[in-house]
């Protein structure tokens, strides 16, 4: 039983509720490093997206049947919704609440991103507003692809003229010559790429000119060419006819091409590269296709959905085991192999794997495809005063995911855009509800399994047919119901708190209400846990952990004098006039790195 709060004067408990409250105001808008911070905490899978994409606000338009607002919403925030609902890497799903132990599977983020767009009512394009009118000024964007139609579609928005031109002659960079057709049908591609343009950008195809002339026509030029070229390991062998790199491979494939591949496969890598490349071997008709790959498999940057599609089409993978040499008579017959272990980490502070002495081994092979990454080629820009360069995406950072250069992308476009304008004219705030009854979920809720997804078994009469079927309509309602809306912040009012300790009792997660000594905050103001009572004496307030908290209204229900309020707490990106900075205000913990 906890102890009542002796009868404090009005100015002590004026100094608690600052003390106790996550955020800087009660209401309205609000910038300071604590409330962005508090996002960070709160709505974890929001912060993970490079995008910073709205999650639970789309999870509940889907669980409303709201599909074209809930596309929106994506569309908004992370540029190709339709496409990433299909191959996205997922990094909100990793830190979703729903997910952590005892909690459940994480929600189906991506494949519900999908739902908002399959089941639009209105398939046309959708167009957004423009935020500004006309500047008058001109930006080059280099560079076609995710990071290069993200910066054209930001800046367009914003009211500048934006000419982008790409060597290829059709747009998409990646998502069109990298990702297979049977995993990103081309023409949900198309159907948003066409949204991009609608907002007047030029788009010159079959074009690569220089860097100077851009810079003597434009008032800035950004530079989003992705990581364009091949790195291959330095192994004895690596020369031979039958190893190849899996991006060209892919390029030829989507190209049209039918690369012959024999037999046996053997694929090199642990990433979407390399998962690809096997199961594209397979549909040109590899009978036995086997993926190595130096780390362990909690390693490999793939999602749990492509390990079990690698496995219903008969791909093997092995893991710690690195390639030695690549043998043949002028082509590739075999390639020999070690084991590897972890070993010490490296200068960037990830584990090395190094081999294991009197593992080697060999296996035969036909072809080798190798999916160990590519690098960027960045421009040398000219001492002249018609402006800097803007590196977006993959050629500024090194190869990453789409959804990972659409984030940097964005970040870029802002620093253009105040370069161009001469003062930030775009920035971020958080949007403070007013308080609620209830988030409306129920504990039931909670206990709905995550919805499987439909596969297509491998068709090789139809190679190019999509793979993942994507939810129903009905999935896509049960599977957004899961999400815990975490959006929502609850908090004590310990002005009005009789210390009956219902909330404690009632509480279905341990730790998630604490009897307090103080709150504890950085320098800024940012919430950084809890000193946690010991004694009567110590016991100042009652706060709940919004790190644990699984917004099950279980609390509120229970407590007799209506003291713990919820709210809606929005993170409003790239708002027009806002005066925070979202990636400054929370740079401490996120500890993100910034490209430039």
């Amino acid at each position: 039983m906890a102890f009542p709060l002796p009868r404090d004067t009005e100015s002590d408990m004026e100094r608690k509720k600052i003390e106790d409250a996550m955020l800087s105001a009660a209401a309205g808008k609000a910038s300071a490093p604590r409330d962005f911070d508090q996002i960070r905490v709160s709505v974890p899978c929001q912060h993970a997206c490079p995008a910073r994409t709205d999650i639970p606000g789309y999870l509940a338009a889907i669980a409303a049947g709201d599909h074209e607002r809930a596309y929106r919403i994506n569309l908004r925030d992370n540029v190709f919704p339709g496409v990433l609902g299909r191959v996205c890497a997922r990094p909100c799903e990793d830190v979703c609440r729903h997910g952590k132990d005892g909690l459940g599977e994480p929600v189906a983020i991506c494949t519900s991103k999908r739902a908002a767009a399959d089941f639009r009512a209105d398939a046309g394009p959708l167009v957004l507003e423009r935020l500004f009118p006309g500047s008058g000024k001109r930006v080059a964007v280099v560079g076609a692809g995710p990071a290069g139609l993200t910066v054209a579609r930001e800046l367009a928005r914003w009211g500048h003229a934006v000419e982008v031109f790409e060597q290829d002659d059709r747009p998409g960079g990646l998502m069109v010559q990298g990702i297979p057709v049977f995993r990103l049908p081309r023409a949900v591609v198309e159907r948003e790429i066409e949204q991009v343009l609608a907002l007047g950008v030029r788009l010159r195809l079959g074009t690569a000119p220089e860097l100077a002339e851009l810079q003597q026509s434009h008032d800035a030029v950004v530079w989003a060419t992705g990581v364009q070229e091949p790195v291959m390991p330095d192994l004895p062998g690596v020369g031979l006819a039958g190893v190849a790199h899996g991006l060209p491979f892919l390029r030829r494939v989507n190209r049209g091409e039918k690369p012959a591949v024999g037999r046996r496969v053997v694929v090199i890598g642990g990433g979407f590269t390399a998962v690809d490349c096997a199961r594209m071997a397979r549909r040109l008709g590899a009978e036995h296709i086997q993926i190595y790959y130096r780390r362990s498999e909690e390693e490999m940057y793939i999602t749990a959905d492509e390990v079990a599609a690698l496995r219903a089409e008969g791909v093997e993978f092995e893991t710690r085991v690195m390639p030695l040499e690549f043998c043949g008579e002028g082509r590739v017959q075999r390639v020999r192999l070690v084991r590897t272990h972890p070993g010490a980490p490296d200068e960037l502070g990830r584990r090395r794997y190094e081999p294991v002495p009197g593992t080697e081994f060999e296996v035969a092979a036909d072809a080798v495809l190798m999916g160990v990454g590519q690098r960027p080629v960045r421009p040398v820009a000219p001492d002249a005063p018609e402006g800097p360069v803007f590196l977006a995406g993959d050629v500024a950072t090194g190869s990453t995911s789409l959804i990972d250069a659409i984030g940097h992308a964005k970040r870029c476009a802002r620093r253009v855009d105040e370069f161009l304008m001469g003062a930030r004219r775009i920035g971020d705030e958080v949007e403070i509800g007013p308080v609620v009854r209830g988030t409306g979920r129920t504990r039931e809720m909670d206990a709905l399994p995550r919805q499987p997804m439909a596969i297509s078994p491998l068709d090789l009469g139809d190679p190019d047919g999509e793979v993942e079927a994507g939810f129903t309509r009905d999935q896509a309602a049960i599977e957004a119901t899961r999400c815990y809306q975490c959006q929502y912040l609850f908090e004590i009012d310990n002005r009005r708190c009789i210390y009956c300790d219902m909330c404690v009792i009632a509480c279905p997660v341990p730790g998630c209400i604490v009897k307090v000594a103080g709150v504890v905050r950085d320098a800024q103001g940012r919430w950084r846990g809890f000193e946690e009572s010991t004694s009567p004496k110590d016991y100042n307030l009652l706060c709940i952990d919004p790190d644990l908290c699984i917004r099950c209204d279980v609390c509120v229900k229970a407590c007799p004098v209506n003291c713990i309020p919820a709210k809606p707490v929005d993170l409003r990106a790239a708002e027009p006039g806002a005066a925070g900075t979202y990636e400054a205000a929370v740079a401490a913990a996120a500890k993100e790195e910034s490209h430039v």
